[in-house]
């Protein structure tokens, strides 16, 4: 299957963000950023204490598979940061204990929604997750975890004569 249809990761987890119980309970805020860089902005939002951001860069290569087809890996994150006002370190583990519950919870969710996606052409690598704990304090106060994933999607990569002058 060749397509340049485009997995829309925003739209995949602001339907997780919507879907999970613990995310609603603990009040994450649904944010979008732009890399790391765009996290000391989002945290300057002092109505919310959690935030469940969707890093909508994307990093990725184009890669031919085994059966001469080609693809293209995009590869996200998820940043799931609590804020600890106290800076306890009781605190900082609680937190950390629930960003963690957190990541298996939606890494079965990606590994539910697996069918569903294939059907689409997206093949999202869950067997690749990876995640990993902010050390100590942050920014601002805050602690919490990323979580790092990748999908491959099918490219149509034959030459259009169209695109080019002669």
């Amino acid at each position: 299957m060749t397509t340049n249809k485009t997995f829309d990761a925003y739209a995949f987890f602001s339907d997780m963000w919507k879907k999970n119980r613990l995310i609603q309970g603990e009040k994450f805020a649904l944010s979008r950023v732009s890399g790391m860089e765009g996290l000391p902005n989002m945290l300057q939002d002092k109505q919310h204490s959690n935030f469940f951001a969707v890093d909508t860069t994307s990093d990725g290569k184009i890669y031919q598979a085994g059966n001469g087809g080609w693809f293209k890996r995009r590869v996200f994150t998820i940043f799931l940061l609590m804020r600890c006002r106290d800076r306890s370190e009781n605190t900082r583990a609680s937190k950390l204990k629930t960003c963690q519950d957190l990541i298996r919870q939606m890494t079965s969710y990606m590994i539910a929604q697996e069918e569903i996606l294939a059907n689409s052409g997206v093949r999202l690598n869950s067997n690749r997750i990876a995640s990993h704990e902010f050390e100590h304090w942050v920014l601002m106060d805050v602690t919490g975890c990323y979580v790092v994933f990748n999908v491959d999607e099918p490219t149509d990569l034959k030459l259009n004569a169209d695109e080019w002058t002669k």
